[in-house]
């Protein structure tokens, strides 16, 4: 097998790549592996466990992109539910009294008019117009004035 030929493919080959890179999953090794081993020197066989010990990392790699995925996929959901929690926390002072620390440091008192959201984050607008970030509220209060 001529060297300046890895990499690409053969009108005939039985191994296609998946993608650039070095992205190989298990059916891909194997592919390979019976290819190497079709065509392997006669009088100088490639040692087995060589090739045992690169479908052990292959396996280790394809397991840690699959969690590596799934911990993606976790946080996003995490995310989502967060500020859905969120949402239904300022839902519920609406119509309510809220103490809470203003921009300046200050503490006040309003009713909840209606909630808004801006960049997925829920925000309580208060009398007088005053946006008021969830974790600005320090009470709330079981009635209205």
């Amino acid at each position: 097998m001529d060297i300046t030929s890895i990499g690409k493919t053969a009108p005939n080959s039985a191994i296609a790549p998946k993608s650039a890179g070095l992205n190989m999953d298990a059916e891909t090794f194997m592919k390979l592996f019976t290819t190497q081993l079709a065509n392997q020197n006669p009088t100088d066989p490639m040692d087995s466990a060589d090739f045992l010990n690169q479908f052990s990392q292959i396996t280790s790699i394809q397991t840690l992109t699959d969690l590596q995925k799934t911990m993606g996929d976790l946080k996003t959901n995490l995310g989502n539910l967060t500020q859905t929690t969120n949402a239904l926390q300022a839902q519920s002072m609406l119509g309510r009294n809220v103490e809470f620390t203003d921009a300046l440091g200050a503490t006040r008192t309003a009713q909840v008019e209606a909630i808004r959201i801006s960049n997925g984050a829920s925000q309580l607008v208060v009398t007088g117009g005053t946006i008021v970030n969830l974790d600005s509220v320090r009470q709330i209060m079981s009635g209205t004035n």
